[in-house]
Formats: C-alpha cells, structure tokens, sequence
C-alpha cells in the first residue's frame, strides 16, 4: 500500500493518468501477468517477479542478486522479462462504469489474453488467496487456458503444515473473499456466474493452488537438498 499511496498515486496525479502512462516505456509488451495482494510487501512482489524470471527459488540468492549493490546481477535474459502489474496499470483518479472505453472493471479478460504466463506473488502467510480481486484474476487465467504459476516465500510454519502434516491449503471460496471495495467483489461474482459458475469457479482455483504451491515448497526444498521436506 505504501508504494500505491505514496509514489504512485502522488506521481500520477497532475496528469490524471495510470503511473505507466508518466513514464517512459519501451515498446516490448508484457510477457507475464503478475497476480498480487496489494496489501504485499513492495518488497517482496519485486521477488516473486525475480523468482519468476530467473528459476532462482533460494530467498538468499534472489535477496542478494535483486538487492546487493556490488553483487553479480541477473543475467541479460533474466532482465529482459516483463511483468504487468496492475496497481501501475490502474488510473487511481478516475473511474468509469462497464461498457465505457475507458472502464477498468471489464477488461481484465482482453489483458490476461495477451499474455504468455500469469505467476501469482503469494505473501508468507498467504493472505493473497484470500482476496477476491487475487482469486478472480487467477479463475480468469485458468478459464481461457493461460500457464498459473505460484511463486513466494511462505512461513516455515505454513510449509510444514502444508508438506508435513499433508495438510490442504485453506483457500476460501470467492464467496467468502476479501475486498477493499465491495462493489468490486460483487462485479467480481456477478462475471464468475455468468461464465463459469462459482462451484467450478472454486474448484478449478483450489486444483491449481494445492497443486501450484505444494509444488512451489518441494521444489525449493530438493534445490536446498531440504531432504525432510522434500
């Protein structure tokens, strides 16, 4: 939130505009969709997308190569991916309603269809998989057949609860979803039913997510020789 309040909707609020429009760009299109909670730490959604372009699952490693000046860097291919991340997408000072060309509500689907992947930035306490906006994004990408995959850094009590103990990943139907702005839940539901309907909605997103971060966790673990885990 810290980085929406204080820098981009500050920077952006003379023109009116979204923070990508203030700034200059390039004229290569995102190759990733990034799905992530708002409420995540800057920090750690810079992560993620270094996790996501360079394979590296180590948080040491990734911490040291994204953050460490004087430090080998990632490699030219590494830095040469692109992510599209909403927040910077999203004009924060005005808003139209659905049908208009300028409506953001309505148009997710046009942008997850240009897309190669989505990865999804899971916050440690997976918090992400509770947000109704996190889970319809994801539900949108798995509908018209996109790659979903999960990166992160979970709390050493969530892994073991999830590798350990076999236990499921709690994920919430979106129903029960959280949202800073119920109208936007609720355009949310409103779409889910009129495509997919909710039961296969829901079950299509617990499939991916038991899937997507159980394997996230073992992976990391057998590239760390984490053989308890693993």
């Amino acid at each position: 939130w810290e980085v929406l309040q204080d820098i981009i909707i500050p920077e952006s609020a003379a023109e009116r505009s979204c923070y990508m429009d203030t700034m200059l760009g390039t004229a290569k299109q995102a190759d990733t969709l990034l799905c992530h909670w708002w409420g995540t730490s800057f920090r750690e959604v810079v992560l993620c997308c270094a996790q996501s372009a360079s394979g590296i699952l180590s948080r040491p490693d990734l911490e040291r190569k994204a953050f460490t000046p004087g430090s080998a860097g990632f490699a030219p291919t590494v830095n040469d991916r692109t992510f599209w991340i909403c927040m910077f997408a999203a004009n924060h000072h005005l808003d139209h309603a659905p049908g208009h060309p300028l409506c953001q509500h309505d148009k997710f689907d046009k942008v997850v269809g240009r897309m190669k992947t989505v990865a999804v930035a899971l916050d440690p306490e997976l918090v992400t998989l509770s947000r109704a906006w996190c889970l319809g994004e994801m539900g949108e990408a798995l509908q018209v057949g996109k790659v979903v995959q999960f990166f992160g850094n979970l709390t050493e009590d969530l892994k073991n609860t999830i590798v350990k103990d076999a236990a499921p990943v709690q994920v919430p139907s979106v129903e029960d979803a959280q949202a800073h702005d119920a109208s936007d839940k609720t355009r949310i539901l409103e779409h889910i039913a009129a495509t997919s309907g909710l039961g296969e909605f829901d079950k299509a997103i617990d499939d991916a997510v038991q899937q997507g971060v159980r394997g996230l966790i073992l992976r990391r673990a057998m590239r760390e020789n984490d053989t308890e885990t693993a």
